[in-house]
């Protein structure tokens, strides 16, 4: 199960604009294998640290089980620490509550709504981690009107809103509860089937650019491969979708202990659009390992131009497939 939710955490959007419905498609899809909320932050606290937020809200069928999860990570980029925790909600041991044709997530004690004028609403426990945040969209939403032709044939859907507002309180597991404001992305898919060798980079630049990429890769990283993808939004919320782009990696970086390599760096170039950025770990130990499934998903920095012009940016991205 954990295996199958760590290879979904950033599956690719293949349905267009018209077969995608609110508020209906914001709740659970009963006929979806696999369904999952993913909320990737940047926050700042009172002190003017810096905290890289993931949290995930997870169901999926594995063989004849269904299993639900959430998935918490904290990032600081000064003190370089990743700090990363999981709790499983297996069915008749735990209480879960999906909905359908609205969203309203309750897993235990931890919850993501919608309210009716707008406002998503976060609060998740898990281990000695806690988040309650208070987001809403500054952006109009993303999707992919491409289709990406996986080679199982299984189509996966979903949204991107690619910048919200965010503020609230979170603890690290320090005991303490700190106020936080940032920017978060908010990602929805739902799918019967995904891809192991693939990268997934949500990007926000200083211009107010945004960009959703979905790489695959071989084993070795060798890409784009068919199915691959990048959606952009301008300022003036002006979505653009294309499959044609480059991803160059600059060098390699091995896990101490183990044998397993990350890239540590890319050059992204997206000719049509006059777009070339360098995107490179904050701070390169950033792996998550649950249960001896093992992947890469934590804060990235971006620098290089967009239309002529400088631009800077954060990021995330999820890494997965690399042996």
């Amino acid at each position: 199960m954990l295996k199958v939710l760590l290879l979904f955490m950033a599956a690719t959007a293949q349905l267009s604009l018209s077969q995608i419905r609110f508020p209906k498609d914001e709740g659970r899809h009963p006929d979806a294998k696999i369904e999952m909320w993913n909320i990737y932050g940047h926050l700042r606290d009172d002190s003017g640290a810096q905290i890289g937020i993931m949290a995930s809200f997870f169901t999926g069928k594995y063989l004849f089980i269904r299993g639900n999860a959430t998935i918490i990570v904290f990032t600081d980029e000064k003190q370089k620490t990743h700090l990363s925790d999981y709790e499983f909600f297996l069915p008749l041991f735990s209480s879960v509550e999906h909905t359908e044709e609205k969203l309203a997530e309750q897993y235990g004690e931890s919850f993501l709504t919608k309210t009716a004028d707008g406002i998503y609403k976060l609060s998740l426990a898990v281990g000695g981690y806690e988040v309650k945040l208070d987001f809403v969209s500054e952006k109009e939403t993303m999707f992919s009107k491409k289709n990406s032709a996986q080679p199982s044939g299984n189509n996966t859907s979903g949204y991107l809103l690619p910048r919200l507002e965010a503020k609230g309180n979170i603890n690290t597991g320090d005991g303490t509860s700190k106020k936080v404001v940032g920017s978060v992305s908010f990602d929805h898919r739902w799918s019967a089937s995904m891809e192991e060798d693939h990268d997934v980079f949500i990007l926000q630049l200083s211009d107010t650019t945004d960009l959703y990429l979905f790489f695959r890769h071989a084993e070795n990283g060798q890409g784009p491969l068919s199915g691959s993808f990048v959606n952009i939004a301008y300022v003036d919320n002006q979505h653009v979708d294309l499959s044609e782009y480059k991803v160059d990696i600059l060098g390699w970086w091995t896990k101490p202990g183990t044998t397993r390599k990350y890239p540590k760096g890319w050059l992204l170039t997206i000719p049509s659009q006059n777009i070339s950025l360098t995107l490179q770990p904050t701070f390169f130990d950033q792996e998550i390992s649950m249960m001896g499934v093992t992947s890469w998903a934590g804060t990235v920095s971006v620098n290089g131009k967009v239309a002529e012009k400088n631009v800077t940016g954060k990021g995330w991205a999820a890494l997965h497939g690399y042996k």
